[in-house]
């Protein structure tokens, strides 16, 4: 006999009542949640016993994958030919293809700019772009730059950009991560909120790509004790805002407003969507 910690009793063998009378009208049970449910006499599951308590088997959901179809994402882009498309597909996107990212941080403001790789050789030209933009959006050009000691640092497109732009190239010894202690502890961070974002979100680790970008995203708004508590984001923009939109959780569910000129009347207005992240910086 299970004891309900109040006046009732419940128990799932029959032969312990020597009289039973079902009710006329159905009856409703009130849950722990305060929710309702109809007792309709009928097993729904079977607990077994693990140290002291009892497990219910999980029911299998029923999941209905949706595919949109080549047709559909050539109308998208504007009935384009069939070689454009294929050029353009494997990069619609970054789900599978992505396997690694790098990280600058401004020594100054301690803000990471986080860059999605498919393979190792893609650094250099996503250095370059990088100096380009800092180039262009502050003013200024970078003298210093820290690695580890990485083969991707030292090959012969890098160093010749490098001295190209009189920029000094300080890397770490081999086996000796904490004399690159600012990238290493950077991303370790990085990597454990990209976890806590993926667990609490449920999200498979096919989503790492954008949880490692919202997690860059959110540390830059977040109050640094390596900078007084101030935080790096408002020492590199002092005029804009922290964030530029309100803040939402990773993987929430959220509705994208439906800006189709040819659906009816009565049709959905919003098309819903999974939420993984912001814009870069």
């Amino acid at each position: 006999v299970l004891d309900s910690g109040a006046s009732d009793h419940l128990t799932g063998n029959v032969s312990l009542f020597p009289s039973l009378s079902s009710p006329k009208t159905p009856h409703h049970i009130t849950l722990a949640n305060g929710s309702k449910d109809q007792s309709t006499g009928q097993t729904i599951g079977v607990g077994s016993e693990s140290h002291g308590l009892y497990y219910l088997q999980p029911s299998t959901s029923t999941i209905c994958a949706s595919v949109e179809s080549p047709s559909l994402i050539h109308r998208r882009l504007g009935h384009p030919s069939l070689n454009k498309l294929k050029k353009m597909v494997p990069h619609l996107s970054r789900l599978e293809s992505l396997e690694y990212y790098v990280t600058f941080i401004d020594d100054f403001s301690r803000c990471t700019w986080i860059f999605l790789m498919k393979n190792h050789f893609e650094l250099f030209n996503i250095f370059q772009s990088f100096y380009s933009e800092i180039k262009t959006q502050f003013g200024k050009v970078i003298r210093i730059l820290r690695s580890d000691n990485a083969k991707e640092y030292f090959s012969d497109c890098f160093k010749s950009f490098m001295t190209s732009h009189g920029i000094l190239h300080q890397s770490s010894c081999p086996h000796t991560p904490q004399q690159n202690g600012v990238a290493e502890r950077k991303h370790r961070h990085i990597v454990d909120t990209t976890r806590t974002l993926l667990l609490n979100a449920n999200a498979p680790l096919k989503l790492w790509g954008d949880a490692v970008l919202t997690a860059g995203y959110l540390i830059n708004r977040m109050p640094s004790s390596v900078l007084n508590d101030q935080v790096p984001h408002s020492l590199l923009y002092p005029l804009d805002p922290i964030y530029s939109v309100h803040p939402h959780v990773f993987g929430c569910t959220c509705f994208v407003h439906d800006l189709f000129s040819g659906r009816a009347k009565l049709s959905a207005r919003a098309i819903k969507c999974v939420f993984l992240g912001y814009s870069r910086v």
